[in-house]
C-alpha cells in the first residue's frame, strides 16, 4: 500500500514540474519544425538585407535543466529551422548582441561564454541550391569579438 502511495506521489510531482514548469514550452518548441518565436533573444538583418542573424535562447531539461545558447542564419524574415547548423553553441553565454560589420562579416560579441561550438564561416549553399557551379553562392564570415580583455588565466586582463 505504501508503495502504491510513493509512486502516486512521484507520478504527480513529475506531471506538476511537466505542466508547471518549462515542460509546455520544452513539449511545444521539441514537437515544431522551427523555433517558437519567443525563443528568439535578438534577429539582425545584415546591411544588404538579405540575411538575419538569430541568436536563439533555449531552456531544456524542466526545472532542473540548463540554458543553450545559439546563433543561426536564415533568409530575412524566415524563421530558424530545427535542421539547420548553428554559427555558435554556447552553455553560458553574457553576449545578448549581435552586430554586422559588413554584408560578408558578423560579429559575435561576447564578455564570458562557455563556448561549446564554433565555426568561422557560412555559405548559402547550407540551405538552398547555389547552382552546378556555386555561381550563386554567398558566404559570411563570422568572428566571436570579446568585449574585454579579460582572462581566466589572467583575470586582470590578457594572457600571461
Amino acid at each position: 500500500m505504501k508503495l502504491g502511495r510513493i509512486a502516486t506521489l512521484l507520478v504527480a510531482m513529475f506531471v506538476g514540474i511537466l505542466v508547471g514548469g518549462f515542460g509546455p514550452q520544452l513539449l511545444r518548441s521539441k514537437l515544431t519544425k522551427n523555433y517558437p518565436a519567443s525563443l528568439e533573444q535578438v534577429r539582425k538583418s545584415s546591411p544588404d538585407e538579405r540575411f538575419d542573424a538569430v541568436m536563439i535562447r533555449e531552456m531544456y531539461g524542466g526545472a532542473m535543466g540548463g540554458i543553450d545558447w545559439y546563433v543561426y542564419l536564415v533568409p530575412k524574415g524566415k524563421a530558424v529551422s530545427r535542421g539547420l547548423r548553428p554559427l555558435l553553441k554556447a552553455g553560458s553565454f553574457d553576449g545578448t548582441d549581435l552586430a554586422w560589420q559588413q554584408a560578408h562579416l558578423l560579429e559575435i560579441p561576447y564578455s564570458k561564454g562557455l563556448i561549446e561550438q564554433f565555426r568561422n564561416l557560412w555559405c548559402l549553399d547550407e540551405i538552398e541550391n547555389v547552382g552546378p557551379t556555386g555561381e550563386h553562392d554567398y558566404c559570411v564570415e563570422i568572428r566571436l569579438a570579446p568585449s574585454s580583455s579579460f582572462s581566466i588565466l589572467n583575470p586582470s586582463g590578457g594572457f600571461r
